[in-house]
C-alpha cells in the first residue's frame, strides 16, 4: 500500500525536475509546492499535529555513522589545529588564513549536498558562514593581522551572500545565520565602540531581517531579530542614558519602534495565524514598555512634562484602533486588543505623572470617563467581550476609588465639587441601562451608586455643622425613601433583590443605631417620621402588586 510519505517523496523528485525545466524556460509555477504543502499538512494532522513547521531530516542506520565519521574528523582536525598552534607550527597570519580556506571548502561541501540532501547542504551552510565570522573576528580583534576595513568588507560580502542564498534556497537555517553574524558584525569588526555605524548598521539589518521574513513568511525570523536588537538596546542603557548628544540613540530607538510596530500592523493583515499574533503582541506590549522607559531615563523631564508626553503617545495606539474600526480595515482581534490595553494603560500612566502634584482624588474623573467610553464601545463595535471587560475594571476603580481614596476633607469646595462629580456618574449610570447600554451592570451600579451619594451627602453635611444625631436622621430618612422608592419600581426579580437588600441596611441602621442610641425628642421624632415612611412605603409597594 501507498503511503502519503511516499506520495511525498515522488511529489518532491518531481517537483525538482518541474523547477529544473521552468528554470530552463523561464518559467514560475508554484502548484507542485501548494500540492506538497496539501500533503504535508495532510501528513502533520495524520500524526496529531506533534512537531514544528521546521522539519528535520530522518537518517538511517547508515547516515547516522556516516555523520559521527564526521563528526570525528572535524574534532580531529580541529585537535591538531590547536596543538600546532600551541607548537608554533602555525603563525597568527596562517590560523586566520586556515580559518577562511576552512570556511570556503565548507561552502563547496554544501553546494554539492544541494543536489540530494537539502537540509544537510543548509545546515553546512550555516557553519560555513560561522566559520568565516570568526576566522574575521580573530583576525581583526584577537591576532590584528586583518585592518578594520577589510574585515568590514569581508563580514558585509559574507551577510549578503547568506541573504541571496537564503532568498534563492528558501532556507530558513541560512537565514538565522545571517542574523546571527550580521548583528556579531560590530563586535568581530572592532567598530562596536563607533555608535552611529553601529545603531545604523542595525536598523538596515533590520529591515532587511524584516523584509526577509515577509518575503518568505518566516515570521519567526522578526521575532527573533526583534529579541536580539532588543537585549542590544537594553544592554546599551547605560551608555544611552550618560550620552552627552542623545540624538543618535534617541533616533535609533524611533526607528526601531517605527519599524517593529508597523511590522506588525502589516503582519495581522496578511497572516491569519492566531499563534503568530501572539508573538506580535508580545512585540507591542515589550517595545512599548521599553521605548518609554528609555526615554524617562533619557531626559530630565518633569513628572508633568513627562506625562503629558506618555498620555499624548498613548494617542497613537487609540487612533490606529479608530482609523481601522472607520475605514473597516480587516485585522486580528489579538492585535486591536493589545493596541487597546497597551493605548488605555500609556493613558492612565501618562495620567498618573501629569496629576503626581495634584489630589489623587482626581482619578476618580479619569475612571468615570473610561466606563463610560467602554460601556458605550461594547455595543457599538463587534469586540463586545473586550471593551466589557474594560469597563468592568474602569468600574471596579471607580469603586475602589470611592471605598478607599475618596474623601471630604480637603474643605468645602474640593467637596462640592466632587458630591457633583458622583452626582453625575450616577446619573450616566442610568443614563446607560436606560439605553439599554449592559443593562443588568448599569442597573445595578445606579441603585449602588445612587445609595452610596447618599451616604456622601450625609459625609458633606459636615461641612454645614449639621452632625451627630440630626445627620444620621436625614441619613436614614433619605435612604429609606429611595429604597421604597425603588423597590415599588423595579421590575425584575435581581432588582428586587438588590433594593430589597439596601433596604435591609437601612431599617438596621434604624432599630440598632439611630432609635436605639436617639435619647429624648429625637427619639420621639424618629419614631413617628420612620413609621409614617413605611407605613407610605407599604401602601405604594401593596398598590404596585396590585397593578400587576
Amino acid at each position: 500500500m501507498v503511503s502519503n510519505q511516499d506520495i511525498l517523496n515522488e511529489l518532491r523528485k518531481q517537483g525538482r525536475r518541474i523547477s529544473k525545466l521552468e528554470r530552463d524556460f523561464g518559467r514560475v509555477q508554484d502548484d507542485v509546492e501548494d500540492v506538497e504543502e496539501e500533503v504535508e499538512e495532510v501528513e502533520h494532522k495524520r500524526a496529531g499535529g506533534r512537531g514544528d513547521s521546521i522539519s528535520l531530516p530522518k537518517l538511517s542506520f547508515n547516515q547516522i555513522i556516516t555523520f559521527i565519521g564526521v563528526v570525528g574528523v572535524i574534532i580531529g582536525a580541529i585537535s591538531f589545529f590547536f596543538y600546532a598552534v600551541a607548537n608554533n607550527w602555525i603563525g597568527e597570519t596562517g590560523q586566520v588564513m586556515i580559518g577562511v580556506i576552512l570556511g570556503f571548502v565548507l561552502f563547496g561541501f554544501a553546494f554539492i549536498l544541494r543536489k540530494d540532501k537539502e537540509q544537510w547542504s543548509n545546515i553546512v551552510f550555516g557553519g560555513a558562514y560561522f566559520v568565516e565570522y570568526l576566522a574575521i573576528g580573530v583576525g581583526v580583534l584577537e591576532y590584528e593581522v586583518l585592518p578594520d576595513f577589510i574585515g568590514i568588507a569581508l563580514a558585509l560580502v559574507f551577510l549578503i551572500s547568506s541573504t541571496v542564498l537564503s532568498i534563492k534556497f528558501k532556507a530558513r537555517v541560512i537565514a538565522y545565520f545571517t542574523l546571527v553574524g550580521g548583528f556579531l558584525i560590530p563586535f568581530i569588526t572592532g567598530t562596536f565602540e563607533n555608535d552611529l555605524f553601529v545603531m545604523g548598521f542595525y536598523v538596515l539589518l533590520s529591515i532587511g531581517l524584516v523584509v526577509l521574513s515577509f518575503v518568505e513568511h518566516w515570521y519567526d525570523l522578526r521575532f527573533v531579530s526583534y529579541l536580539v536588537v532588543g537585549n542590544f538596546i537594553l544592554f546599551s542603557f547605560d551608555k544611552f542614558v550618560s550620552a552627552s548628544d542623545k540624538v543618535i540613540p534617541v533616533l535609533f530607538l524611533i526607528s526601531i519602534f517605527v519599524l517593529y510596530k508597523l511590522a506588525v500592523l502589516i503582519n495581522s493583515f496578511k497572516n491569519k495565524k492566531d499563534e503568530i499574533s501572539v508573538l506580535d503582541s508580545i512585540i507591542v506590549v515589550s517595545i512599548t514598555v521599553m521605548f518609554l522607559w528609555f526615554i524617562y531615563n533619557m531626559f530630565d523631564f518633569s513628572k508633568e512634562v513627562y506625562g503629558i508626553f506618555v498620555m499624548v503617545f498613548s494617542f497613537l495606539y487609540l487612533i490606529e484602533i479608530f482609523y481601522f474600526k472607520t475605514q473597516d480595515v480587516k485585522t486580528k482581534h489579538s492585535i486591536i486588543y493589545t493596541l487597546l490595553s497597551t493605548g488605555i494603560v500609556c493613558l492612565n500612566l501618562g495620567f498618573i505623572f501629569l496629576i503626581s502634584s495634584v489630589d489623587a482624588d482626581f482619578f476618580l474623573i479619569l475612571f468615570a470617563v473610561e466606563y463610560v467610553l467602554f460601556s458605550v464601545l461594547s455595543v457599538k463595535t463587534d469586540e463586545k467581550k473586550v471593551y466589557q471587560v474594560f469597563s468592568v475594571i474602569s468600574l471596579l476603580l471607580i469603586a475602589y476609588w470611592y471605598v478607599w481614596v475618596l474623601g471630604f476633607k480637603e474643605g468645602i469646595a474640593h467637596a462640592s465639587f466632587f458630591l457633583f462629580i458622583l452626582f453625575c456618574i450616577v446619573v450616566s449610570f442610568f443614563l446607560l441601562f436606560r439605553k439599554d447600554i449592559n443593562f443588568k451592570l448599569n442597573a445595578a451600579s445606579f441603585i449602588i451608586g445612587g445609595f452610596a451619594f447618599i451616604y456622601s451627602l450625609y459625609k458633606y453635611l459636615w461641612y454645614w455643622n449639621i452632625v451627630d444625631e440630626t445627620a444620621h436622621i436625614v441619613l436614614s430618612i433619605l435612604w429609606l425613601i429611595y429604597t421604597l422608592v425603588l423597590f415599588s419600581n423595579v421590575e425584575t426579580k435581581e432588582g428586587k433583590l438588590l433594593v430589597g437588600g439596601l433596604l435591609g441596611v437601612t431599617l438596621i441602621k434604624i432599630a440598632f443605631n439611630d432609635l436605639f442610641y436617639l435619647e429624648g425628642i429625637f427619639r420621639i421624632i424618629g419614631f413617628i417620621i420612620f413609621g409614617i415612611l413605611l407605613i407610605i412605603g407599604g401602601y405604594f409597594i401593596k398598590n404596585e402588586s396590585d397593578k400587576k
